[in-house]
């Protein structure tokens, strides 16, 4: 579960150990309730700004008063290091504003 409010450079970064044989990684993005987009997208970066994954078309889901964006994506596109992810609200006129920036570490073992 990633939560927002965390900067590149503060704080502890959640991290995702993952096997080397892992073929699936799930992710939860924390948003505010209040955020209303019609869908969401995102877009994964790694540290030097390269991006490796993006989806659109993402819902939100509530649950016990909090909301999420769920995301599944393929493990090989994780390697060891940083990432930032960053998540966009898509509105009714087809505009999209930034919700988010989400940052991690993945460690394989």
């Amino acid at each position: 579960t990633l939560l927002p409010g965390l900067s590149r450079g503060g704080g502890q970064k959640p991290a995702l150990d993952l096997s080397n044989d892992a073929r699936l990684v799930r992710l939860q993005i924390g948003i505010d309730p209040e955020e209303q987009y019609k869908s969401f997208a995102v877009e994964l970066r790694t540290s030097a700004g390269r991006q490796v994954w993006n989806r659109e078309n993402l819902a939100a889901r509530t649950r016990r008063g909090s909301r999420a964006v769920g995301l599944t994506l393929p493990a090989t596109v994780l390697k060891s290091g940083e990432y930032e992810l960053r998540l966009r609200g898509l509105t009714e006129s087809g505009g999209s504003e930034d919700v988010g920036f989400y940052y991690f570490n993945v460690r394989k073992k």
